[in-house]
């Protein structure tokens, strides 16, 4: 997929990314109650009480060993032949390239203590996943969704969705709308193969000096090179990463670390929006907020949650002022269809040949219009002309286009605005950072942030 039709897509995950999460706590006018008895059905297999309930380490040994035979090692030929056998150690359920990433000799084979980690992290996965009220226990609700996650091979309700509804069209040979084991890997192998190649055309975009198409001594040194002092960095970086975190220096991050990094980089993320909250709202510049300008700015707070709550009230149909599953499942079907349509359009617009997809000269072609443009407006934007864009000119550009769109004057764009915006400034290029586009704007923010 091109990766301008990735902005366009991206944008409007994110932003109803935003929606769901405003909408979520978002307060509306009271509905009128309505009582809907719990619906659960008893699966055909309650994996839950084998893996959860009824779980023993000593049990869990026992039958590994039965599974490994005489060697005490589980080889994937071993693990294949147990899957779903009674009493087995490898369940229905479980997958050999979850289990295998626990191999941490790289012998190709489980021993005990590494297929012990493998189960303890199923476990650990289905509790955090459907342990809502963290009470150690699956129950009414939750088991039923841990068992239907169980019986999926560990896999999601929306995998389908996130890869792509062209994709399960293309791989789907018997067109019985999912993709069995066989179908999966043959889409699996054919995403590596493209991953490779475009690994292969990035190398060659950055290294290949003489553009002969081909990387030559020199050319693959400078590559090498390069990657070396990548790999450098990035590992000087890990560990000072770890130096920080690791606070009992066993060499990784345990539970609790991870507890404080992440309270760490919460507390952080709330202090730079109070800063930024103090900035907007503090008229009489003392460093603080008095009682007026925050009134000012929890007025402004609830205008942004009414405003983002627009994106998802058509989908709330029992306009409770949040989306329920069936809710939500409607409304990724229609971004799904969306954007479908929008991708339809872009190959349209590039496919020269008219043969429904872009070749590599298409694609290249597409690639150099696009950055002609964005040449063209980055002079726009550069009012100082520095060469460089300051947040000042992106700010200011950001919003004369607001201005530009804006047809009701509230200072932001809705639905209606935001697309034509798009549509006349680019087809979603700019949607990235232009007014009503942007991460401010997804947050709900104004023109005048």
């Amino acid at each position: 997929m091109p990766k301008a039709t990735l902005f366009v897509l991206s944008s409007a995950a994110l932003l109803l990314g935003s929606a769901l999460a405003w909408g979520q706590t978002m307060t509306q006018p009271a509905a009128k109650a309505v009582t809907v008895k719990p619906v659960t059905t008893k699966p055909a297999v309650d994996h839950v009480k084998d893996l959860i309930d009824d779980y023993t380490q000593g049990r869990e040994r026992t039958r590994f060993f039965l599974a490994a035979g005489v060697d005490g090692e589980l080889t994937e030929k071993e693990f294949a032949a147990g899957a779903g056998q009674k009493d087995s150690f490898v369940r229905s359920y479980d997958r050999w390239d979850r289990a295998i990433r626990q191999d941490k000799n790289a012998d190709k084979k489980l021993a005990w203590t590494e297929a012990e980690q493998y189960r303890l992290a199923v476990r650990k996965d289905v509790l955090t996943r459907f342990d809502k009220d963290k009470d150690g226990k699956l129950v009414g609700a939750e088991r039923d969704a841990a068992n239907a996650y169980l019986a999926r091979g560990l896999r999601s309700s929306r995998r389908s969705f996130r890869m792509g509804r062209d994709q399960m069209t293309q791989y789907d040979a018997n067109k019985d709308g999912k993709l069995d084991d066989t179908e999966r890997k043959a889409m699996e192998t054919a995403l590596r193969d493209r991953l490779r190649t475009a690994g292969r055309n990035r190398q060659l975009r950055r290294y290949d000096a003489n553009n002969d198409g081909k990387l030559d001594q020199d050319e693959t040194s400078a590559m090498e090179s390069a990657q070396t002092e990548r790999r450098r960095q990035w590992e000087q970086r890990r560990q000072e990463w770890m130096k920080r975190w690791d606070a009992n220096e066993d060499g990784k991050i345990g539970d609790d670390e991870r507890q404080a990094m992440i309270e760490h980089y919460r507390k952080e993320a709330e202090k730079r929006r109070h800063e930024r909250n103090v900035r907007r709202f503090d008229k009489n510049k003392d460093g603080k907020l008095d009682e007026d300008e925050a009134a000012a700015l929890a007025a402004e707070e609830k205008k942004q949650r009414e405003r983002v709550y627009q994106w998802i009230k058509p989908y709330d149909t029992d306009g409770d002022g949040k989306l329920s599953d069936e809710e939500r499942t409607a409304m990724y079907q229609k971004v799904r269809a969306e954007a479908a349509k929008r991708r339809a359009e872009w190959i349209k617009r590039w496919d020269t040949d008219e043969d429904g997809k872009l070749s590599d000269e298409e694609s290249r072609a597409m690639r150099e219009k696009m950055r002609a443009q964005w040449d063209e407006r980055r002079k726009e934007m550069d009012g100082d002309g520095d060469g460089r864009i300051s947040r000042e000119e992106m700010r200011e550009y950001g919003q004369k286009i607001v201005k530009k769109y804006d047809a009701d004057g509230d200072g932001t764009l809705n639905a209606e605005e935001r697309k034509k915006m798009l549509e006349g400034e680019g087809g979603g290029m700019w949607g990235g950072f232009l007014g009503g586009g942007g991460r401010r704007a997804r947050r709900g923010g104004t023109a005048n942030d």
